[in-house]
């Protein structure tokens, strides 16, 4: 198996701050899917709890599983905060062994797209072993269709998203550029983070990252989980619940026992 990304440093602490994904409007969609579904619910990728905690604010039974010591060891600290009881699993996703079945388990935030066929295959197919009879697997994935049709190869670097206090203080930064391999179909994402003395503006600490995403068409994703074992997967656009467009960025695949 290859070694693949893990959240550490500055990107990992500053993660709620500066991630992309907070300003994804999805968690509406998974609920839905989970309460036409079974539980309990595991959260493959779980980060620092952007799905897992509000689903057990909810009353959901769901744990997590993550493969970041920093971003697990955040995620534990915030539910023992919060008094709930999610077990978040520290574990490569393509080998996890927990001894409990799920009804459903869910793999947002495209956590998918750090892998390769073959290890997400391996990780797909994990999951159908802790999965209840007639359980689903819920798989999010996007297709870069901005970058894509963008024209050009590689970006130059640009403010990606600031953390400033209400004053308007700066705190953090995070800047990308992007790499695109069109006939492999991958996305390099380089990031670099900086943190900020809040009186002095002083730059007091600074990442860079590289990550590398593999993004697939619907026919492919479908497919991908019909190699795993799942029958008839159902493809979901956008986050809507009326099916996939030719040009929908973001794409959910479920899949049943």
């Amino acid at each position: 198996m290859d070694t693949y990304y893990k959240y550490e440093g500055l990107e990992a602490s500053l993660y709620d701050q500066l991630d992309e994904l907070s300003e994804f409007e999805d968690y509406s969609f998974y609920r839905w899917i989970v309460e036409n579904g079974d539980s309990p619910v595991l959260d493959v990728g779980c980060g620092t709890g952007r799905i897992l905690i509000p689903m057990a604010q909810d009353g959901i039974d769901i744990d997590g599983l993550e493969a970041s010591p920093e971003m697990t060891t955040i995620c534990r600290e915030k539910v023992s905060d919060l008094g709930l009881k999610p077990k978040i699993h520290e574990a490569d996703m393509r080998s996890f062994s927990i001894d409990r079945k799920y009804g459903t388990i869910l793999i947002p935030g495209f956590t998918i797209q750090l892998l390769s066929e073959e290890d997400a295959l391996a990780s797909l197919t994990r999951c159908r072993e802790h999965l209840k009879p007639k359980g689903q697997v819920v798989v999010s994935s996007f297709v870069p269709w901005e970058m894509i049709h963008d024209g050009r190869e590689s970006s130059d670097w640009y403010e990606r998203k600031r953390f400033e206090t209400e004053e308007g203080d700066l705190l953090a930064k995070a800047m990308q550029s992007w790499r695109l391999d069109h006939c492999e179909q991958k996305l390099e994402l380089l990031n670099r983070y900086h943190r900020y003395d809040q009186v002095s503006g002083e730059i007091l600490q600074t990442q860079e990252t590289s990550m590398l995403l593999m993004w697939r068409l619907p026919y492919d994703l479908m497919k991908l989980l019909e190699k795993a074992g799942f029958e008839s997967p159902e493809l979901y656009g956008d986050f809507r619940f009326d099916g996939c467009d030719p040009d929908s960025e973001s794409l959910v695949c479920v899949g049943r026992q």
